[in-house]
């Protein structure tokens, strides 16, 4: 590959067969120029061994466009995480649609890349996911590690980006995150099914969920039931199906068993098909006993969040780190913890 000092702006613009105007204005992202021959440019001045600093070419394009009242070209933010599916493409809870939204009135753009994690060799892929993003120009990304809780295995180049998680993950490498309050959440859900007169309130759980969320879950049930000695806690269920997710067949049966054995009068879960296992079972909600949920479902009494509440706040710490140039971990992560409100739906009642 040529160094900078052999390649001119002059050879690019032979090799593509366009003026030395338009390739100075493409390596500067102007938008005067449009996106695909400004792409088509800047990967052949790569391929040629032309080195730009891209960050400074945003930076003064930007200076420019707000000199001449002219629309800036968005700077691009990666979408970072090791799902099977493409939130672009499978958005049940508008994740990407939430950031993606965010974004546009921020002056970013979202750029989704998923690690490839089914041979296995999950390193391999965030080691050329770093190249690719660093050859792109992108500064800075959004980590989905959604049940992925030793993200260490990345092996992401973290020195070299500003970034900000989306959800929890107890384990290391440290970044700042944005994450639903969970425990304060289960303490609200607690307090209002207390409130409604029901004294033997059970929880289910998960042992993913409490791997996920270092058990915050059954921490606030069991500190609350011991501060309210009125109540009658039950053991604690767990299930081996995620949360949110179908269960297996166990599942149904280890709740069969717990409920004849507890019989609580309420349940706080996020294993929303329990409501069909107890019709099953001839019980009615909420007329036999009540339920709550730690995750928003239709027609459910229990936390209520959209997720532009997580996305961007997200996106606005991220935009003060890239300012800041703040990259890589930190020995002091700061975790922004979004508390939910309630929402009022059938399946509880006044006892």
């Amino acid at each position: 590959m040529r160094d900078h000092s052999q390649v001119s702006m002059k050879d690019i613009a032979a090799r593509v067969g366009c003026s030395v105007s338009t390739v100075s204005r493409a390596l500067r992202d102007d938008p005067r120029i449009s996106s695909a021959v400004r792409v088509r440019i800047q990967k052949k001045a790569e391929s040629l061994g032309y080195v730009w600093d891209r960050q400074t070419s945003r930076t003064m394009a930007r200076f420019r466009a707000k000199a001449t009242g002219e629309s800036a070209a968005p700077e691009p933010i990666a979408l970072v995480h090791a799902q099977e599916r493409r939130y672009e493409r499978q958005d049940p809870l508008e994740f990407w649609t939430a950031l993606t939204h965010a974004a546009d009135s921020m002056g970013f753009s979202i750029q989704e890349f998923a690690l490839d994690g089914g041979s296995g060799d999950i390193a391999k892929s965030g080691r050329r996911l770093s190249r690719v993003l660093l050859n792109r120009g992108i500064r800075g990304m959004v980590l989905f590690p959604f049940y992925q809780p030793d993200i260490r295995h990345w092996e992401l180049d973290w020195d070299a980006f500003s970034m900000v998680a989306v959800g929890s993950s107890p384990d290391q490498p440290y970044i700042d995150r944005v994450d639903l309050s969970d425990y304060e959440d289960a303490i609200r859900c607690l307090k209002e099914i207390a409130g409604r007169g029901y004294r033997r309130i059970g929880l289910t759980s998960s042992e993913d969920s409490e791997r996920h969320t270092g058990g915050v879950f059954v921490a606030a049930y069991r500190y609350f039931m011991e501060t309210h000695p009125e109540l009658e806690a039950v053991p604690v269920l767990r299930m081996t199906g995620r949360n949110r997710q179908r269960c297996r067949p166990e599942d149904r049966k280890d709740f069969e068993a717990w409920f004849k054995t507890n019989q609580p009068e309420a349940i706080l879960t996020s294993h929303h098909g329990i409501r069909d296992w107890l019709a099953d079972m001839g019980k009615r909600v909420p007329d036999d006993l009540g339920l709550a949920t730690l995750w928003p479902e239709e027609g459910w009494s229990g936390i209520e969040f959209t997720s532009e509440t997580l996305m961007r706040p997200a996106l606005e710490h991220l935009r003060g780190k890239l300012a800041t140039n703040e990259r890589g971990p930190t020995s002091a992560p700061r975790r922004l913890l979004i508390r939910s409100p309630w929402r009022e739906g059938e399946t509880l009642r006044n006892r």
